[in-house]
């Protein structure tokens, strides 16, 4: 019988790196898939563009409760939040009086077009006072809308002008409103009236005292 034979330091040498290569295939095979070559992660998303308004409308900024852009065109009064660019409501423009009676050279000039809060909600309503001209009619007139869900109403409206076209301006009045008082509430003021016209003014409906309205339940009523 031939004698016992010690590993030599080349075959414990062999079987230690046969170990160590075994081990590291082994990790390797454990190793997430790599993708294709040249594959890239995709891009994030581009935040939406902030909304503008356009050169044909009147625009004002506001709180609809989150900041927003009202834009006021010849067809519709819409806003938009200011962060995403979504629609948050709307209200389609009808017809005028002189476009209803076939006359279709109506101007219509905004004078005024703001945000304010009149009932201390936060959100606020949307103030118009515009002046409407054709060859018939003329009349300025001042409107307050609210949003009701997805859509702007109306919420109050009053004549401040009005004229046939043939006998002058007949009864005027101003548009104001209040500061906020201590729970954030504003009054409209409609000033009395100024008779520009011929004959009695109470005859005309010209009323020279203010009327104070104040927005309750939707709606702009006779401030007690």
């Amino acid at each position: 019988m031939l004698p016992p034979t010690r590993p030599t330091s080349i075959d414990l040498g062999f079987c230690i790196a046969l170990v160590v290569l075994t081990g590291c295939a082994s990790a390797r095979t454990t190793r997430p898939a790599a993708g294709p070559p040249g594959a890239r992660k995709a891009a994030p998303a581009a935040p939406p563009s902030a909304p503008t308004c356009p050169d044909d409308a009147a625009c004002t900024e506001g709180h609809f409760p989150a900041p927003g852009l009202a834009i006021f065109t010849a067809d519709e009064r819409r806003i938009v939040d200011l962060a995403t660019g979504e629609l948050v409501a709307s209200h389609a423009i009808s017809k005028g009086a002189a476009a209803a009676m076939g006359v279709d050279d109506e101007e219509t000039t905004v004078e005024k077009f703001e945000a304010v809060d009149f009932d201390g909600d936060g959100i606020d309503e949307l103030v118009e006072i515009e002046l409407s001209r054709s060859e018939a009619t003329a009349s300025r007139s001042a409107a307050i809308y609210r949003i009701a869900g997805r859509d702007l109403v109306d919420a109050g409206s009053w004549s401040l002008m009005d004229s046939n076209g043939t006998e002058g301006w007949g009864c005027k009045h101003d548009f104001r409103y209040s500061d906020p008082d201590s729970a954030g509430r504003r009054t409209v003021s409609i000033g009395g009236g100024e008779y520009a016209g011929e004959g009695d003014p109470a005859s005309a409906g010209c009323d020279p005292d203010d009327a104070d309205y104040i927005l309750a339940s939707g709606t702009f009523q006779p401030a007690p």
